[in-house]
């Protein structure tokens, strides 16, 4: 995002009087920041100083707010008067929706004379929520004095360390703060780790992260149940006696005295942390990779903060790009392309849960590249395939074959013509090698199934067999037992087939493909295999040459992926579960249910659990137990079941 009118206001108010709308004295500013930082930010605050050299304080001359900032924002700094002397600083604050702190960076420089220089500053991930106060600046996490760097060093900053960018190593994402976790390189890009949980269980320790790791000080201003109080690092508040008074047990801690050390042992277990007297899950978790989830310290629950701008999926691998927009995963702006594959029998589609898959076009004209078969279509497996066609030529002199690359060649056999003849196929039969010709000699030279006369002064013998005939036994017969997988032949004067294995055919089932003839001169193909559609309450199954899902056996277990129902079974092909009562009958939780965790019993801690006893005694909620607590004031007397102040003391007492 270019903040134009920011940039040449600043050059006109801050450093006024320059000749020119771009003098070669200048600075551009370039303010950027780290993923999460990124992710968070709703506002940007950018806060532009300026004056003399000599000056010690640089007066705010400019500030502007930019909402919803497209990254990097750039600026352009002039000097007044082209006087190359002056000081600048400029100060970028982000902010989330809320309006809280998100992250900070400060820079002071000046300008080079006849130079044009760039100037990068990073809000960093680290510095997330670190309030270094109106002079610091934030680096690594830590805060630190505003650099005054050389003028004429190229100031060219850059992202370092955190998640978010390409890498190929766990090096390349650590920042060095283990308070934000340990990033790792996961499939090329740097991932967050968990952030580091300070907390040690003892009551009256001040918990923080630094740098360093974690820091836990006692605090004996904590410790105040009776005077001398001290905090001990291990057990927590002690005092000079230990009595039910000082050594007192919580939802926290279990106390005992022993002698005048009070042991305090920690009841919150894995994963859990105190709040507010009770035990609560550390690690917060909503299933939406658009927020990010913490425990609120001061509710105890856990709370979330919208992401922008984070990579996400939608569930549709149609949709690339991917991103949240607070707290919304958002489908990318343009479709997945599917490359051809270049098989003429397949069409390349994207499919919302799988992504690009080839989609067989059963029946559509194409080439199998081969010159011995016909009628080639495309078959339900996304194969080429053709009909064996046939080479015959209708010639008994002529050799009849196919080859795959050229076609049918039908090559003369003089041979099958006898002493005295050869095979002409431009005579479509066989010629006499002797000239000259006596036309009832010549009859006598047909053989059966021949007739022999004088063309163009030679003995021409044809046959009299037509189409696909052959002359077999003295007579024409077509020797066809109309199995595509045998070849026909006449053996000895008699009609005989041969089997063809390996041969192209088509074995007239539409749920068949990569039919070829087998060696018993059947024809078979491999059954069409249906991709399941992910129902376990349907049967994927191949039907008139297309694969379709029909209705499985109603009462299959099955499972509906929700946990909010119990005994899942297919109905009419779809999977459905009876809807779960959450319901523990204590009145001290929350029941409810979700869908993929299931029941869940929240506490209801500190609210009514029921009315007021005799003993002046409200019912409250401690964690799930409903517990009597006291209901009257410091001071006041219960008595016949309401709270009262004493009343003067009589002469008696």
């Amino acid at each position: 995002m270019r903040v134009r009118p920011l940039g040449w206001l600043i050059a006109a108010t801050v450093f006024a009087g320059c000749p020119s709308p771009r003098p070669a004295t200048q600075v551009t500013v370039y303010v950027d920041a780290q993923p999460l930082v990124r992710a968070e930010t709703s506002e940007v605050i950018l806060v532009v100083r300026g004056g003399p050299a000599d000056s010690p304080v640089l007066a705010v001359r400019e500030e502007r707010r930019v909402s919803e900032p497209a990254w990097p924002i750039d600026m352009t700094l002039v000097p007044v008067g082209g006087d190359a002397s002056r000081l600048f600083e400029v100060e970028a604050t982000a902010r989330d929706v809320t309006g809280a702190l998100v992250a900070q960076v400060r820079l002071r420089s000046g300008f080079v004379a006849g130079r044009a220089r760039e100037v990068r500053l990073v809000l960093e991930d680290r510095c997330r929520g670190v309030d270094c106060g109106p002079k610091r600046t934030c680096r690594a996490g830590t805060c630190v004095e505003p650099d005054e760097p050389d003028p004429t060093d190229g100031l060219d900053g850059g992202v370092d360390g955190g998640g978010g960018g390409r890498c190929s190593a766990d090096a390349e994402c650590d920042d060095r703060n283990p308070c934000n976790g340990i990033e790792r390189c996961v499939e090329g890009t740097c991932r967050f780790g968990e952030r580091l949980v300070c907390d040690d269980r003892v009551d009256c320790t001040v918990d923080r992260c630094e740098p360093s790791g974690c820091v836990n000080v006692p605090d004996d201003g904590a410790c105040t149940r009776a005077a001398g109080g001290r905090c001990d690092p291990v057990h927590g508040c002690q005092y000079p006696t230990c009595d039910s008074s000082t050594c007192v047990s919580d939802g926290c801690f279990e106390a005992r005295c022993r002698g005048s050390l009070c042991e305090r042992v920690a009841r919150c277990g894995e994963g859990e942390t105190c709040c507010d007297g009770r035990c609560v899950a550390t690690r917060c978790e909503d299933g939406n990779p658009c927020t990010m989830d913490f425990l609120d310290r001061t509710s105890c629950r856990c709370a979330s903060r919208p992401l922008t701008g984070v990579e996400c999926s939608d569930g549709n691998a149609c949709t690339p790009g991917d991103a949240c927009r607070v707290g919304v995963c958002e489908p990318g702006g343009g479709t997945l392309e599917c490359v051809d594959d270049g098989n003429p029998c397949t069409l390349e589609q994207c499919d919302p849960s799988r992504g690009c898959v080839s989609q067989p076009r059963t029946g559509a004209a194409c080439d199998d590249r081969n010159a011995c078969t016909e009628r080639d279509g495309c078959q339900v497996d996304g194969s080429c395939q053709g009909v064996v066609r046939s080479c015959g030529d209708g010639i008994d002199c002529t050799d009849d074959r196919c080859d795959p690359g050229s076609g049918c060649v039908n090559a003369p056999n003089d041979a099958r013509c006898g002493p005295g003849f050869r095979c002409d196929p431009v005579m479509r039969g066989c010629v006499s090698t002797v000239m000259g010709c006596d036309p009832a000699e010549c009859a006598m030279t047909a053989g059966p199934c021949e007739v022999a006369t004088c063309s163009g002064g030679a003995c021409v013998r044809r046959t009299v067999c037509m189409g696909p005939q052959i002359c077999c036994g003295g007579t024409c017969t077509t020797c066809d037992d109309g199995n595509p997988c045998t070849a026909d032949r006449c053996v000895g004067g008699t009609c005989a087939s041969v089997p063809t294995a390996g041969s192209p055919c088509d074995d007239g089932d539409p749920c068949t493909h990569s039919d070829r003839c087998q060696s018993d001169g059947r024809c078979a193909g491999t059954a069409v295999t249906c991709m399941d559609d992910g129902n376990p309450c349907t049967v994927e199954s191949c039907i008139g040459g297309r694969c379709q899902s029909v209705n499985g056996t109603d009462g299959t277990l099955c499972d509906d992926g929700n946990a909010c129902t119990g005994s899942d079974t297919c109905r009419g092909g779809r999977c459905t579960g009876e809807v779960l009562r959450c319901d523990d009958r204590n009145v001290c939780t929350s029941d409810s249910c979700d869908p993929a965790s299931g029941c869940s019993f929240t506490p209801r801690d500190g609210e009514r659990c029921g009315g007021r006893t005799a003993d002046c005694e409200d019912l409250l909620c401690s964690g799930d137990l409903c517990v009597p607590h006291f209901a009257c004031d410091a001071g006041q007397i219960c008595e016949m079941g309401r709270c009262r102040d004493p009343g003067p003391c009589p002469p008696a007492c």
